[in-house]
């Protein structure tokens, strides 16, 4: 029986440092008999400068524009803020709405205070109704059998 090696590679590292895709990286070889296709057409006749130079220009244009429209919307947006902090101050809702909110924190405190004395009220009713339902059952027990008959 002939035993032949499916694995390529003894380890990753080396899968990786010598597989398939990287195969073709640095074996390119120009020799005299080498045939260099002709230059294309397209690349024979020399590049536009003033083209270039305009769009170049065109697009610096594009990009000044832009910052001068995100520095205007900065502006405005300072203006309303300083606006907002200005109304704040005056009293449209600045200090009062912090007393409201502070007044509303001690309104829920209290709140929260008569509930639990609400829900241990009713805690202290219920163990004392099981305690008499207990009770009552403890007495029907020592009843006579005879008087429990509904006869």
């Amino acid at each position: 029986m002939d035993f032949k090696e499916t694995k390529k590679f003894k380890s990753k590292w080396e899968e990786y440092r010598l597989g398939d895709w990287r195969r073709g990286s640095g074996k390119t070889f120009v020799t005299l008999e080498t045939v260099i296709p002709p230059m294309p057409e397209k690349l024979q006749s020399p590049p536009d400068e003033a083209a270039f130079h305009k769009k170049l220009l065109e697009i610096e244009e594009k990009i000044k524009s832009i910052g001068q429209d995100l520095e205007d919307k900065k502006t405005e947006f300072d203006g309303k803020l300083q606006q907002k902090i200005q109304a704040q101050k005056a009293g449209e809702g600045g200090a009062s709405a912090a007393k409201d909110i502070g007044l509303n924190f001690q309104r829920l405190a209290e709140l929260k205070k008569q509930r639990k004395k609400i829900y241990d009220d009713q805690e202290a009713v219920a163990s004392v109704a099981a305690d008499l339902t207990a009770k009552r059952e403890r007495l029907s027990k020592k009843i006579d059998k005879d008087a429990q008959k509904e006869e």
